[in-house]
């Protein structure tokens, strides 16, 4: 386990940079919010088409929902709504709105940011 504050070594292919940023004492980032940003990567779609044939629009985004996320983590909406507003914040993330083909709220997007790198937060 990684302590606030602590030294880091580099046993996962996790960058050094993103587990200083999210371990320094001097944050408000928790392991809830590193949970949340790893399972944002995890959905980050890498091919135009997802492998269905046709280009859908979403390369580069993580469209999994939120009820999704909250079930598989274990949070609530709170909680996951504050770590979601921590990781745009820092710089992790950035959101996009998308119409709910159901009707209804619109559903959020994620996109990995490098604005973590020059310090946002």
């Amino acid at each position: 386990m990684i302590e606030k504050g602590g030294k880091l070594t580099n046993h996962t292919p996790i960058d050094n940079g993103i587990k200083r940023v999210f371990f320094d004492k001097d944050n408000d980032l928790g392991y809830g919010d590193f949970a949340v940003f790893i399972y944002i990567v995890m959905y980050i779609q890498y091919s135009d088409d997802a492998g269905k044939g046709a280009d859908n629009g979403k390369k580069g985004y993580a469209y999994t929902t939120k009820t999704r996320m909250m079930a598989e983590l274990s949070i609530g909406k709170d909680g996951l709504n504050s770590c979601i507003d921590r990781l745009v914040k820092y710089g992790f993330i950035e959101t996009r709105d998308v119409p709910n083909r159901y009707g209804g709220k619109p559903l959020q997007e994620y996109k990995l940011s490098d604005k973590w790198r020059s310090g946002a937060g």
